[in-house]
């Protein structure tokens, strides 16, 4: 969980840069790292 609260700043301003919605960007972080999350067993 820390290497997501880690990189998430970078991730998000890397989806910011596409979407240009801050609520978006916000919602497609989470939605991987839940995605990772369950890939993963964390």
């Amino acid at each position: 969980m820390n290497k997501f609260y880690h990189n998430n700043g970078q991730l998000k301003s890397y989806i910011l840069r596409i979407t240009a919605s801050s609520a978006d960007a916000e919602d497609i972080v989470l939605d991987t790292y839940i995605r990772a999350a369950e890939k993963s067993h964390l």
